[in-house]
């Protein structure tokens, strides 16, 4: 019986109280717009502030209810409450996964297995992380690893260099490096691991460490051993380097003379030539790495672009383009339904999603 009434109740929670969104939108509102009003901040920053607490407390109590619904209600979940997942889309999207096409020097292609996370690139032939073949080849020359839309890959280069290829990207590598230097052509967005690699002594030349360059769109990025990531799609209109560990420099192709060296924790924005650095906080560049959508302050079009290439949708905006910022984290391993619903929380945006394409109205 105590089971029973737990679960009336919470259903006369959520039928009745979370349905009420609007009146907790305004007393949440209210109570933040009384702090900040004692902080004596501009209009504009209260507007930006009060929006930003306003998702963090939405998402806060989403949790609450979440919790409580799983703890007290889950077990006796029944037909006749169907109406409170109702409003899930029918044409709810599911995320990426491990997919990703290898071109040989021939031309000749290879689907990658999608129950497997990577490749390592061997002295003659290509192997799962796991140790499976994925093929025997004497093939020398360029290689490239792409990913889909909605796809990622991992990639062990014939240094031991660790490459992570986020969705829509393209690596080209050689089969084999030389000893001079060891360079990669990059679309996209990847993450590396580079590892040392010393050059052969010589009775006139000591041994010295082999520089790894990634040519990207409009720069070189030169390092000897480090990890950072480079984002350099072609509709995004910078090109971003963020350096994790070591140190690297970063040359625009245009404007050699503008070299950059990065030390950990900075990042070079390279747009139309001009290039900046700043400090940054490296986990919201490697975010998709580590599994998770981070947007802090993030303007709406290049969210919805790195939702686009993860999800493999296309964006459609009906009117005009809100806008707006938003801030949040969840796991890139949900659908797109439950990414939507917490950029809805921030207020002033409306999502749907039908045949594959995502609605957006303000």
């Amino acid at each position: 019986m105590q089971a029973e009434e737990h679960r009336v109740y919470f259903e006369y929670l959520i039928n009745t109280r979370l349905q009420e969104n609007n009146d907790m939108d305004t007393i949440a509102e209210t109570a933040i717009r009384r702090v900040f009003d004692n902080l004596n901040l501009s209009d504009e920053k209260k507007k930006s502030r009060t929006k930003k607490w306003r998702l963090y407390l939405s998402l806060a109590a989403s949790a609450i209810v979440v919790f409580a619904f799983s703890f007290l209600f889950l077990p006796t979940l029944s037909v006749r409450d169907s109406d409170t997942l109702s409003r899930i889309p029918t044409d709810d999207v599911a995320p990426g996964g491990n997919r990703a096409t290898l071109t040989l020097m021939d031309g000749q292609t290879v689907s990658l297995d999608e129950r497997q996370a990577g490749i390592i690139v061997g002295e003659k032939k290509l192997i799962y992380t796991d140790g499976t073949d994925v093929l025997n080849t004497e093939q020398t020359g360029m290689m490239s690893l792409s990913t889909p839309r909605g796809g990622t890959y991992q990639l062990t280069l014939p240094d031991g260099t660790r490459v992570w290829l986020n969705a829509a990207s393209t690596l080209k590598y050689p089969s084999r490096f030389d000893a001079k230097e060891r360079v990669v052509e990059l679309e996209g967005e990847a993450y590396f691991e580079v590892s040392h690699q010393l050059s052969a002594a010589g009775q006139r030349s000591p041994a010295k460490k082999i520089p790894f360059r990634v040519v990207s769109k409009g720069q070189t990025v030169e390092v000897l051993g480090t990890q950072f990531n480079v984002s350099t799609y072609p509709d995004d209109i910078d090109v971003k380097t963020t350096l994790v560990e070591g140190t690297v420099r970063v040359t625009p192709i245009d404007r050699p003379a503008t070299t950059a060296t990065l030390s950990p924790g900075e990042q070079s924005i390279l747009q139309h030539g001009n290039m900046t650095v700043k400090k940054v906080d490296t986990a919201i560049a490697t975010d998709w790495k580590n599994g998770d959508f981070l947007f802090v302050d993030e303007e709406l079009q290049r969210i919805m672009r790195r939702i686009a290439r993860w999800y493999d949708i296309e964006v459609v905006y009906q009117g005009e383009i809100p806008n707006e910022t938003f801030g949040g984290q969840i796991s890139r391993h949900k659908n797109l339904s439950e990414i939507l619903r917490i950029l809805e929380l921030s207020g002033g945006i409306r999502f749907n999603i039908a045949d594959k394409k995502l609605y957006i109205s303000q």
